[in-house]
């Protein structure tokens, strides 16, 4: 705020002006004395005589004398006063006082309050456009973390990747493998040349014996009497004892049997898994097969044979199951082996253990295998939950939860898949049990009537 001030000469022309207009205002109204000389300024007409014949004088306007003694009117002081505060007011206080002090003390004050109010807000819009700079670069950098949080994917989502690339191929060999069983099966139940029951029911319990005293003999069987028939100088290792017998320490144990009928190598493993579904099916095998003498002769040949088929196709539906099972634990492409091993590691499993639960056995005569389809499928439902990193990993983002989410029900359906497929053989088996006993209930009902009918 800026104050009006006056200067020394200021104050003495005022204070002046001020005893003038005090002894003006003293003065008498008339007086006798006449001026030395009336003159009516500013081009008022010619002075006159008042009608008493005063020697006064009067003029048209307000005047002053020339000299400063009185004016002619009786209103003389008053006018006076005015006239000179009208001058003083537009010289002094208009021109002199306000254009030259006051207007630009105010025009500078103006000018001060304008550069500070200008300054303050320059200030502040430096400090509002800061302010947005820096919460956009906030937001920015939010978003960016966001960005990189939501669309880069986590390890857990790699591992459910690397674990399961190799689970096509080997459900692949499954079907091979699978195809090989169930061919070694008819071979055997058709007596097919070369066969293991070729000539009947002789020579195939023949090879059998041979096979359980060369691989599979236990001497501490039948209360250690088996000294007569298996060998004592070179007995049987104890991890053969039994095998194709024993379905639980051949194919209950670890992810992988040490088989794979895909390659020209015969392992001990491929060995007990025969030498079982001949124990399991078509255990009882014709004593003679029949020949084409009795095909064609005998009245009964054609029916005859087709009785044959018909035993030989209910053992291979059976023997499907089997043979499915036992693919499912053969050798697998072995694409993710060394991913699967390092998810082993980390729940605690040795590399020892690791290479045996997922390669088969250790066996000094045949190398180990890649591990199963079987396997594969245990690892990805099982012991990957039993890694704590699984569930540390789960407080993540949403998005890569959501990933992980997706990715453990694709892999439930692809266990879905495997049961309803253990379902379907399941009905087909519960479907020849219902056959056959209605086969019976058949041969029950007709028996009677063809021994009535005499046919």
């Amino acid at each position: 705020m800026m104050f009006l001030s006056f200067n020394k000469p200021q104050m003495a022309f005022v204070f002046v002006v001020f005893l003038i207009f005090l002894i003006l205002l003293s003065l008498p109204k008339s007086v006798n004395a006449s001026p030395v000389s009336c003159i009516c300024p500013y081009g008022y007409p010619t002075p006159m005589a008042d009608s008493a014949g005063m020697n006064q004088c009067e003029c048209s306007s307000s005047s002053y004398c020339e000299e400063g003694f009185y004016c002619c009117t009786t209103s003389f002081p008053s006018q006076i006063s005015q006239d000179q505060f009208d001058l003083y007011r537009k010289n002094f206080v208009m021109n002199s006082f306000y254009k030259d002090t006051v207007t630009p003390d105010f025009k500078d004050g103006a000018d001060e309050a304008r550069k500070s109010a200008t300054l303050r807000l320059t200030l502040w819009g430096t400090f509002l456009d800061a302010s947005i700079f820096n919460d956009t670069l906030k937001d920015m950098g939010i978003l960016t973390a966001q960005t990189l949080h939501t669309y880069t994917p986590s390890e857990q989502i790699c591992k459910f990747g690397t674990l399961s690339r190799a689970l096509s191929a080997s459900e692949a060999k499954i079907d091979t493998d699978r195809l090989a069983l169930s061919e070694i099966g008819l071979a055997k139940n058709l007596g097919r040349k070369s066969s293991i029951s070729a000539a009947g029911a002789g020579q195939e319990f023949e090879a059998r014996l041979k096979g359980f005293v060369d691989r599979f003999c236990n001497l501490k069987s039948n209360n250690n009497g088996m000294e007569g028939t298996c060998q004592v100088a070179t007995p049987v290792k104890d991890v053969q004892h039994d095998r194709d017998i024993d379905y639980t320490r051949l194919m209950d144990q670890g992810g992988t049997l040490n088989a794979d009928l895909t390659d020209s190598s015969f392992t001990q493993d491929e060995s007990s898994l025969i030498a079982l579904s001949h124990y399991l099916y078509g255990h009882q095998q014709p004593l003679e097969r029949i020949s084409m003498e009795e095909f064609v002769n005998q009245s009964n040949g054609e029916s005859l044979y087709m009785e044959y088929r018909s035993v030989a196709a209910r053992r291979a539906a059976a023997q499907n199951s089997y043979n499915t099972l036992a693919a499912m634990r053969m050798a697998g492409s072995g694409a993710s082996e060394t991913y699967m091993k390092d998810i082993l590691k980390y729940i605690g499993i040795s590399d020892t253990d690791a290479n045996i639960f997922l390669g088969a056995k250790t066996h000094p005569d045949f190398p180990a295998v890649k591990s199963s389809y079987n396997a594969q499928m245990n690892l990805l439902t099982k012991q990957i939950y039993q890694d704590p990193a699984f569930y540390a990993n789960l407080m993540d983002s949403k998005t890569n939860v959501k990933r992980t989410s997706a990715a453990i029900q694709g892999i439930g359906l692809m266990q879905q898949r495997d049961t309803y497929r253990s379902m379907a053989r399941s009905e087909m088996l519960a479907a020849l049990l219902v056959e056959l006993e209605a086969r019976k209930i058949a041969n029950n009902v007709t028996a009677p009537r063809t021994k009535a009918t005499g046919e």
